[in-house]
């Protein structure tokens, strides 16, 4: 084994070595790869009686064939006897197994196959040796299983006999009822067809009375137009004070007219399902601002203050329809005012969010009116329903307005409900629910912010003032509206003084104005009081956020009011604007087969500063065209020789008449007849019976 040995000294000489090759072998190749080729060994040299000097060491190499030769024989040898005394036990436990237990299962398989081909039903003997045993309680068992087995068979059987006698018994049942289903179907057939035929019948009716509703329409606004439009035309020119009250009176009357007129086909669309509910962005403040200044005056002859409290952080732009909301708003502003004689009328408005870009916004109009009694809550929604029969010999009314209302509301996927009380008023409550699209940071109110206020006023404009100068950051200091001497040295320790006043108080507006000139003040009421003071400036009721933000900018003398837009222009002062704007110097076809509606038309624009030709349909309306150039064309549609449709699609196709605006002018308000007006090619559309006004914003838009 040894293959080598060496003494090397402590100085690293080697003092005496030898050695030999390894020796070859058969089994080499397997001894190399369990334990390796050779295994050194090192012994440090030392003498007994002094361990600690070193003096060398001894180094053998060992060759590890013969070890490793002798551990694989014996681990060979191991193996072989290991397995011949594994195989011997195998056979021995097969035979055990076997007749232990394979063979008694055999035999029970072999019994359960006959049992189971109905050969054999007896019970299965257990020998004496299986009675304790698994074997044994299996066997027990499947016997047992057996006689349940014969049992169940037995009582099946006596089952199924009792069965076969219900299943006829069954049959003869089914087929009585059979018989009277069949009667019953051929007479609920027969009641399908006549209820087919009746809804036919209904549609058809529906369909006629939609279209006779249209030409109804149409013939009334014709006519109305011509009313309306020459008492308009003749309100304008020179009149007595009498002359002028009777035709103004008259005028209204028309117009009133009108809007039944319009309530009515609003209704019939509804109710149809023909009624397009807009998704537009709009600035819902701005629309219930603008009713309730339109209206804010109708409540003052009354003698009845109209508030509005909006919610300061109402998104300014939303999405719906705003033609809608502000028809609701003004149906239920309109019957506040006219069923209220004493108290207050109030709208507010307060929104909660919905989810992502959703609000919903729940608009409040309460009263202090007649009230509605309680067994009329839910009639008063019905079209042509009053409360009770005084309601109507007292104020009139068509009874449609809530119906309408109502219907908008619904179309909206909104909610309207009311509260009343009778002599005590009633609130009508609205939820809509709106789109919030995405906002443009708003402009701060920091300019207002360094201008501390004082407020003066009764307690309902108090708290509309309030609210939104608080909204505003603006610092504010509320006093009583009827004290006359105002302390101004209260916030002037370790604060700024007031600069501003703002008060519905005549007599301590005007002595603020001339004894503290140097203190700005706003008087607010519906009527402009004469001679008052230069730096006293007037705000009209009722106050709206515009108006009050706008009136501060103003008496500060901020040049740039901030994030509230300027307010919108007077509509008379746009009006006398426009009449000398040299757009009205342009030339205008008017296509009208009716003599009345022509001279209104030719009457409106003529005092509008228009130059006027007029032709009776739309064959003469090409031939013009073809002679002469206009500016714009007023286009009827329903007219003898060629319709308004037929000759705006001849100019359209002509090169010279290609680009010239064409307003429909017609008494056909529907959205299918609108939409035919846009699929002909016209550019606008004015219903008929219309006004100047109207009349002229929509021709300065188109020009």
């Amino acid at each position: 084994m040894i293959l080598s040995a060496s003494i090397v000294d402590s100085d690293n000489l080697i003092l005496a070595k030898a050695g030999t090759s390894n020796s070859p072998g058969e089994q080499r190749q397997f001894t190399d790869l369990f334990f390796g080729t050779t295994r050194t060994y090192h012994q440090q040299l030392s003498v007994p009686y002094d361990l600690e000097e070193d003096l060398g060491i001894l180094t053998i190499t060992a060759d590890t064939r013969p070890s490793g030769q002798e551990f694989l024989d014996r681990a060979v040898l191991t193996l072989v006897f290991g397995l011949v005394r594994t195989l011997l036990l195998a056979l021995a436990l097969q035979s055990m197994f076997y007749l232990m237990l394979t063979k008694p299962l055999l035999k029970l398989t072999r019994h359960v196959k006959r049992v189971r081909k109905g050969t054999v039903h007896k019970t299965l003997e257990i020998s004496r040796k299986h009675q304790k045993d698994e074997i044994g309680l299996l066997t027990s068992a499947f016997n047992e299983f057996q006689d349940d087995i014969e049992k169940q068979l037995y009582h099946r059987s006596l089952a199924e006999n009792e069965l076969r006698k219900h299943s006829r018994d069954l049959e003869v049942r089914i087929a009585e009822r059979t018989q009277e289903l069949q009667e019953n179907n051929n007479a609920l057939f027969k009641a399908n067809a006549e209820l087919e035929q009746a809804r036919q019948a209904a549609l058809h009716s529906a369909k006629i009375r939609g279209e006779q509703l249209s030409n109804l329409s149409h013939e009334i606004r014709t006519p109305l137009n011509g009313i309306l439009g020459m008492l308009e035309l003749t309100i304008n020119e020179e009149l007595t004070g009498k002359q002028y009250e009777r035709l103004d009176l008259a005028h209204q009357s028309g117009v009133r007219l009108v809007r039944l007129l319009n309530s009515m086909l609003d209704l019939a669309r509804l109710e149809s399902g023909k009624v397009a509910i807009e998704h537009t962005r709009f600035n819902l403040r701005e629309i219930i601002e603008e009713s309730v200044v339109m209206l804010g005056q109708k409540a003052y002859g009354k003698n009845i203050p109209l508030n509005c409290d909006i919610d300061p952080t109402l998104p300014t732009t939303l999405q719906g329809d705003p033609t809608r909301i502000s028809q609701v708003i003004n149906n239920l502003l309109g019957n506040a005012i006219k069923f209220t004689h004493q108290g207050e009328i109030k709208l507010s408005l307060d929104s909660k969010p919905l989810g992502q870009n959703r609000l919903e916004v729940i608009i409040n109009i309460t009263d202090t009116g007649i009230g509605i009694p309680k067994e009329a809550l839910e009639a008063i929604f019905t079209p042509f329903t009053q409360a009770n029969n005084d309601i109507y010999e007292s104020y009139g009314g068509s009874g449609m307005g809530l119906a309408l209302t109502k219907e908008l509301v619904g179309a909206m996927n909104g909610s309207i409900k009311v509260m009343s009380q009778e002599q005590h008023g009633s609130t009508f409550s609205i939820k809509l629910p709106l789109t919030k699209p995405e906002q443009v940071a708003s402009e701060t109110t920091t300019a207002l912010e360094s201008h501390p206020v004082i407020l003066a006023c009764e307690e309902s404009t108090q708290l509309i003032c309030h609210r939104l100068l608080s909204y505003w950051k603006v610092p504010c200091r509320i006093v009583e509206p009827y004290d006359k001497k105002l302390d101004f040295d209260y916030h002037s320790t370790g604060h700024k003084t007031e600069s501003l006043v703002i008060t519905d108080q005549k007599s301590l507006a005007l002595n603020m104005a001339r004894h503290h000139p140097q203190r700005k003040t706003i008087f607010i009421s519906y009527e402009q009081p004469q001679g008052i003071p230069e730096n006293l400036l007037w705000l009209p009721l009722p106050v709206t956020q515009q108006k009050l933000y706008q009136k501060c900018a103003e008496v500060i003398g901020i040049s740039d009011p901030g994030r509230m837009p300027p307010a919108r222009e007077n509509r008379s002062s746009q009006s006398s604007n426009y009449q000398a704007s040299e757009k009205r110097k342009k030339k205008i076809l008017v296509v009208e087969d009716n003599a009345i509606n022509q001279l209104v038309t030719e009457g409106m624009l003529e005092q509008l500063g228009y130059e006027v030709s007029l032709v009776n349909n739309g064959q003469d309306c090409i031939t013009a065209c073809n002679s002469e150039s206009f500016d714009l064309i007023l286009m009827d549609c329903n007219m003898p020789v060629m319709d308004g449709y037929t000759a705006t699609k001849h100019l359209r196709a002509m090169a010279s008449t290609k680009e010239i605006p064409i307003i429909a002018l017609t008494a056909n308000t529907l959205d299918e007849h609108k939409n035919r007006c846009w699929e002909s090619g016209m550019s606008g559309h004015i219903a008929k019976p219309f006004n100047k006004t109207e009349l002229g914003k929509v021709l300065e838009e188109s020009l």
